[in-house]
């Protein structure tokens, strides 16, 4: 029986990703492309279709010459997206980050820390008080993640942190490019202003952050600058003005040096582009940048402050306002060009806030 004739041309995209591959005779073949056809058809429409998962996209797996096969399982996958909340836009402007998505405060007014620190080595501690020791996929040989048991202000987290220096004193440490160290700030008493505030100010100062943490950090595909990647940068406007956060990809967002991907589920925003350390000294000084950062941004009302600020002073001089005594650490030929190309980058956020 002849194959019957088919418009390749008007045949819709699979939505459906990860689609196995299959052994099928030609036959075959012809009825799957009238099945994709006719699923790509039946597919419900997608809110906001551009940012929806896997649509009119497949990834296939390749198995020597085997041939996709449409079966029920196969059906369209779209983005999970919640329940619409009753909310009006005031009350959301209202709400503070743990009432937005609805994780438990932790009702302090000082910053605290969650503290992941990735080791590879010999001899390495079994246990160290205060850390969870975590095995990562990403690391090779003998190795882990010690991370915090619980947020901690910066006085717990400097104890915390000498502590695993101490217990690492006998240990062959080799720390590779692959290790790193990942600190999450909790921002679940922010509302929505103060987050993107914060936002605003860590990305000014993104790529003198990353340049303090190593040069194996700069451009690192697993903490990517907005500059190597200016997609993040539409990405954080379409997550500001279409009232995103909850429905983030948090694989979109993750490998960032800056990462919103924990917003959601932890309330934290993560800072990952420290290299791999125990180093009491770099980590205690990577941890008061970072809590300048966090105090300064208090400061502000409104990300357009921020801009005031920048305009009045300056990049070099608004960097010592910021951080301080720590600025001599992060000061580096290029820091002014750095800021002013952030700057350019985010140049729409400051009026996305109402």
């Amino acid at each position: 029986m002849p194959l019957p004739e088919i418009e390749l041309r008007n045949i819709p995209k699979p939505v459906r990703r990860g689609a196995r591959i299959e052994a099928d005779p030609f036959a075959q073949m012809a009825r799957n492309f009238a099945a994709a056809a006719d699923v790509g058809m039946r597919a419900d429409p997608v809110p906001n279709p551009a940012r929806a998962v896997g649509l009119n996209r497949v990834e296939i797996r390749m198995d020597d010459l085997d041939l996709p096969r449409w079966e029920e399982e196969d059906a369209p996958i779209v983005r999970d997206w919640p329940a619409p909340k009753k909310e009006t836009v005031k009350e959301r402007k209202n709400m503070l980050v743990h009432q937005y998505f609805e994780i438990p405060p932790i009702n302090c007014d000082e910053v605290k820390f969650g503290v992941e620190v990735e080791v590879e080595g010999k001899n390495l501690p079994m246990a160290v008080a205060g850390f969870s020791l975590k095995q990562d996929g990403s690391l090779r040989g003998e190795s882990g993640e010690y991370i915090f048991n619980k947020a901690s202000t910066m006085t717990e987290s400097l104890a915390l942190l000498k502590k695993l220096e101490i217990a690492m004193k006998d240990s062959e440490l080799d720390m590779s490019f692959r290790t790193s160290v990942h600190v999450h700030v909790n921002v679940l008493e922010f509302d929505k202003m103060q987050l993107v505030t914060f936002l605003y100010l860590s990305f000014l100062f993104e790529n003198a952050l990353v340049n303090f943490s190593g040069e194996n950090r700069v451009g690192n595909r697993f903490c990517l600058r907005s500059s190597d990647s200016y997609y993040k940068v539409d990405e954080m406007e379409y997550l500001i003005q279409q009232e995103g956060f909850r429905v983030m990809d948090n694989n979109k967002v993750k490998y960032s040096a800056i990462n919103l991907a924990c917003l959601r589920r932890l309330g934290t925003i993560e800072f990952r582009s420290m290299r791999g350390t125990i180093s009491y000294k770099v980590l205690s000084k990577w941890l008061s940048i970072l809590k300048k950062l966090f105090d300064k941004s208090r400061t502000f009302k409104t990300p357009l402050e921020v801009v005031q600020k920048l305009k009045e002073l300056g990049p070099v001089a608004f960097g010592v306002w910021v951080f301080e005594d720590d600025f001599k650490d992060l000061n580096y030929p290029g820091f002014d060009e750095d800021v002013r190309q952030a700057f350019s980058l985010f140049i729409n956020i400051p009026y996305m806030v109402e």
